[in-house]
C-alpha cells in the first residue's frame, strides 16, 4: 500500500510529468500490459540507491559523531 501511495501522490502533485520525474514515477514506466519487468525495476532501484550509499559511506564518521554528540548531557 506504501509504494502504491508513494506513487500517487507524486503522480498527483506533479503538474508537467514530461518535465519532472521521480524515483517512483519513472520507475512505474517498466510496468506494462503483460507484467513488469522486475530485471529492469531492480537495476533501477539500485541506481537511485549508489549515490546515497556513497554519500552514506564517505560521511560516515561525521553522521555517527553528530548523532552521538545529541545523546551527551552538559
Amino acid at each position: 500500500m506504501g509504494t502504491y501511495n508513494e506513487y500517487y501522490l507524486a503522480n498527483l502533485y506533479l503538474q508537467d510529468k514530461t518535465k519532472y520525474n521521480t524515483v517512483a514515477t519513472s520507475l512505474y514506466t517498466f510496468v506494462g500490459p503483460l507484467g513488469s519487468k522486475y530485471n529492469l525495476i531492480c537495476a533501477g532501484v539500485i541506481i537511485s540507491l549508489l549515490p546515497a550509499l556513497i554519500v552514506f559511506v564517505t560521511c560516515q564518521k561525521q553522521i555517527y559523531s553528530g548523532l552521538t554528540q545529541g545523546a551527551v548531557k552538559g
